[in-house]
C-alpha cells in the first residue's frame, strides 16, 4: 500500500484555481499533466520530506509557465510584448540594426475617441525608415483594420531642411502591429529627420467612420546611423526570362 502525503492534494489544489484563470493550449495543458503524473509517489513517510521539496520545485515551475501563458493569452499583455525584432522575423536588416544600437523608442501615445495611437519602436538609416504602429481601443485590444493611410491619414518624413524626403506605407508581414516602411531611392543626406503623422480618420471599408486627432512628431538623430552605413556603387544589368531588365547601382 503506497503512501501519499497530504501535501500532494495541497499542491493540487492550490495550482487549480490559477490554471482556471486563463484557457490554456492543449499542448500546455498536456505539459501540465504530464509532469504532474511523472512525479514518483512517496513509498514511505521517511521519503515524504524529499518529495514536498519535488512538489515545491514542480509547482514553481508550473507556476511561472501558467504566468508565461497568461502573458500571450490575455490580449492587452500580448499586444504589449510583440516587437518589430521578434525571433521570427525575418529581417537581418533590423536584427543588425538592434545588435548595432540603432532603435529608436519616441514613446509616442495619442489619445482620443477611445482609441490610442502607440509608437515604441522605430529604426532609420540612410536606406530606409521602419516602424511599428499600434492602435487601441477602449478594451486595450490592438485593432489591426481600423488604420488606412491615403490622403486622409499620412506619415511623412522630412530631412533636417524640412524638406518632404518620402511617405511612410504599411507593409502588412504581421498581425501584431502596422508594420510601416519607406524605403528610399537614394540614400539620405542628412544628420536629422522628423517623422509628422496626421492621422484625422479611423475606419476602412464599410467600418464607420470615426473622425479624431491622433497626430503626432517626432525627430530622430541620423548621425549614428550615418557612420555605420556603408554605399557600395554597382554597375551591370540582369534581363530576367519574361524580359524585364533589373540595372544595379548600388548596395547600402
Amino acid at each position: 500500500m503506497s503512501y501519499h502525503d497530504p501535501f500532494d492534494h495541497e499542491i493540487k489544489q492550490f495550482l487549480k484555481p490559477k490554471s482556471q484563470d486563463v484557457v490554456l493550449p492543449d499542448t500546455v495543458q498536456m505539459a501540465v499533466e504530464n509532469a504532474l503524473s511523472s512525479l514518483p509517489e512517496q513509498r514511505s513517510k521517511k521519503n515524504a520530506r524529499l518529495n514536498r521539496w519535488r512538489w515545491a520545485a514542480a509547482s514553481i515551475a508550473l507556476l511561472f509557465a501558467l504566468g508565461a501563458v497568461m502573458i500571450y493569452t490575455v490580449p492587452t499583455f500580448a499586444e504589449m510584448i510583440r516587437s518589430l525584432f521578434a525571433k521570427d522575423n525575418p529581417d537581418i536588416g533590423l536584427l543588425r540594426a538592434q545588435e548595432l544600437g540603432l532603435v529608436h523608442n519616441p514613446h509616442i501615445k495619442v489619445k482620443d475617441k477611445g482609441y490610442t495611437l502607440v509608437i515604441e519602436e522605430v529604426v532609420a538609416d540612410p536606406a530606409r525608415v521602419t516602424l511599428a504602429l499600434q492602435l487601441f481601443d477602449k478594451q486595450g485590444e490592438h485593432d489591426r483594420y481600423k488604420l488606412s493611410l491615403g490622403e486622409q491619414n499620412t506619415i511623412t518624413i522630412k530631412d533636417a531642411q524640412g524638406n518632404n524626403v518620402g511617405s511612410m506605407y504599411d507593409m502588412g508581414y504581421t498581425n501584431d502591429f502596422y508594420y510601416m516602411v519607406e524605403f528610399f531611392s537614394e540614400p539620405l543626406q542628412t544628420d536629422k529627420i522628423t517623422i509628422e503623422g496626421n492621422i484625422n480618420n479611423l475606419g476602412t471599408g464599410n467600418q464607420r467612420t470615426i473622425e479624431g486627432n491622433w497626430n503626432f512628431s517626432f525627430d530622430l538623430d541620423m548621425k549614428e546611423a550615418n557612420s555605420k552605413t556603408r554605399v557600395e556603387e554597382l554597375s551591370g544589368t540582369y534581363t530576367t526570362p519574361h524580359g524585364m531588365t533589373v540595372n544595379l547601382k548600388r548596395i547600402t
